[in-house]
């Protein structure tokens, strides 16, 4: 069910109690400000929700009910902070994007319960800093995008956890030095460069770690 491009700034918490077989649903381009939980309660068997491009500022654990979502995208939204906890009803969720939004800073929990979660894009935010446990909840997590941020450095072993990451992205390539275990790190280097190269020099180090 597509209401995308509508100019909605509210929907009636009873608008989807009929549609507990839907699927998926793209509410995005819109001017919605809040997502009531009740609205969304109905929908035992979504998978996809799409919610991008409204202007929602406030998300918390109370938002979403027990789903059977894999998809959640709340990019370009307005949201600046997440609170510990926030998808903790989420369990089922393998792709979460949350870029270009206002998010400053991530801290332990907030990706708590999202075990099976797989990509989760945070780029294009004005994240400054997260702390250092921040991705112990998401072990399974195989790609993860950090471009475009404020950070100019990664707590050491932030990434530890993350055993299973393939892919991820940031903006510079000495980033890749706290990522040495990933198969792809981008962006890739200038042909002369090498993460074993960067390893050498104390002041690129100092900037990761």
């Amino acid at each position: 069910r597509v209401v995308r491009r509508n100019r909605l700034s509210y929907v009636d918490v009873n608008a989807f109690q009929h549609l507990t077989r839907l699927i998926e649903l793209d509410l995005s381009y819109n001017q919605l400000t809040e997502i009531q939980k009740e609205m969304l309660e109905p929908l035992i068997k979504l998978q996809i929700l799409y919610l991008s491009a409204n202007r929602i500022a406030k998300i918390d654990e109370n938002t979403f009910p027990p789903m059977s979502l894999a998809t959640l995208s709340l990019a370009e939204n307005e949201l600046e902070a997440l609170q510990a906890g926030t998808f903790r009803s989420a369990t089922t969720l393998k792709n979460l994007f949350l870029s270009d939004n206002g998010i400053h800073f991530l801290s332990k929990g907030t990706f708590r319960n999202l075990d099976n979660l797989v990509s989760l894009n945070l780029q294009g935010n004005g994240i400054k800093h997260m702390d250092v446990e921040v991705f112990e909840d998401v072990h399974n997590l195989t790609s993860l995008y950090l471009g475009n941020n404020a950070f100019r450095k990664l707590p050491k072993n932030l990434l530890h956890p993350l055993t299973k990451l393939q892919y991820i992205y940031f903006d510079r390539f000495e980033m890749c030095l706290a990522a040495t275990h990933v198969r792809v790190c981008e962006p890739k280097g200038d042909g002369i460069s090498s993460q074993e190269h960067l390893l050498d020099n104390p002041i690129l180090r100092t900037s990761v770690w």
